[in-house]
């Protein structure tokens, strides 16, 4: 469930691709693209995403109700950078480790 105002921040997935569907709600991603530029796009309930290996994305709610999503990866999550983005520039913050920090 994701609450009003919750998001995950730009994070990667550790060269594990994926997919999310919206379960109830709405839900927004924000996408880094390679020259740095954001991009912002809105999935009702219903509507799927799917992504490549080396995507760099935040997934965050800006509704004023609860949402809920499933999200599925591939290989298994093992790994997720997260990353600030300041002026263009991505930079690494933090890795978290399934089995470890999760």
């Amino acid at each position: 469930m994701w609450t009003p105002g919750q998001g995950t921040g730009l994070h990667d997935h550790g060269g594990s691709s994926g997919c999310f569907t919206v379960l109830r709600g709405s839900i927004w991603e924000t996408t880094v693209d390679a020259e740095g530029m954001l991009t912002e796009r809105r999935y009702e309930v219903g509507e799927a995403r799917s992504f490549a290996e080396d995507v760099i994305h935040d997934v965050h709610n800006e509704g004023s109700a609860g949402a809920v999503t499933l999200h599925l990866y591939r290989p298994e999550l093992a790994a997720m950078t997260h990353y600030a983005h300041d002026g263009g520039v991505l930079s690494q913050t933090v890795t978290r480790r399934a089995g470890r920090d999760w």
